[in-house]
């Protein structure tokens, strides 16, 4: 964990979490799996039941909400937010605010 400036709340039942935070603030709940963050500025909030995550978020805001599967996201700026239950969700967001509700199955934004 790299934390420069900022704060960090984890919550972590099992697994791994992995965070490079330079400024801002991340709120993590995660029950199982892996996490890893890659977060310059701006502010992550992430509840994580079971599966993997990774998140590169150069700045603005991001909330996660991840029952099981996989997420990926590539954030350079705006605020996207996803409800993803099953399955798995790829992001790579150049600009503007997306907003993605996955119930089942795959979705590439």
């Amino acid at each position: 964990m790299w934390l420069t400036s900022g704060s960090l709340d984890v919550r972590l039942t099992s697994g791994s979490l992995n965070v490079w935070l330079t400024s801002g603030s991340l709120d993590v709940w995660l029950t199982s799996g892996s996490l890893d963050v890659w977060l310059t500025s701006g502010s992550l909030n992430v509840w994580l039941t079971s599966g993997s995550l990774d998140v590169r978020l150069t700045s603005g805001s991001l909330d996660v909400w991840l029952t099981s599967g996989s997420l990926n996201v590539w954030l350079t700026s705006g605020s996207p937010d996803a409800w993803l239950t099953s399955g798995s969700l790829n992001v790579w967001l150049a600009s503007g605010s997306p907003d993605a509700w996955l119930t089942s199955g795959s979705l590439d934004v």
